[in-house]
């Protein structure tokens, strides 16, 4: 399974609306978790299964200018990538990839 969505806006941070930064993590970070909360069990099931979870590397550095809500929104997806890939290496059944910086590194891989 691929976490591949992402959609971008561009102006200072301070001209959005809570509602707009709402939308952007809707797309960007909530869509995982409804994502996962579908598709996990049947991993699960299936006892394999691999999960990548292709980020922006300008979440941890905030260049180029005016894209912050975006960039906020990313950071909260690599915060899930991080935590889910803890659960899933407590229960050794699951293998996590999180994509950052162009390139695909493993965080906390099981079997």
């Amino acid at each position: 399974m691929i976490h591949n969505a992402g959609h971008m806006v561009f102006g200072p941070a301070e001209a959005f609306t809570p509602e707009q930064l709402a939308e952007l993590y809707d797309i960007n970070a909530l869509s995982t978790q409804r994502v996962n909360r579908a598709a996990l069990p049947q991993l699960r099931r299936q006892r394999k299964g691999l999960v990548v979870w292709v980020s922006s590397s300008s979440a941890a550095g905030g260049t180029p200018p005016y894209l912050a809500p975006y960039f906020a929104a990313k950071a909260a997806m690599d915060a899930l990538a991080v935590v889910y890939a803890r659960d899933r290496d407590l229960d050794h059944r699951s293998r996590c990839f999180h994509q950052w910086h162009e390139s695909l590194r493993p965080c906390w891989v099981t079997r």
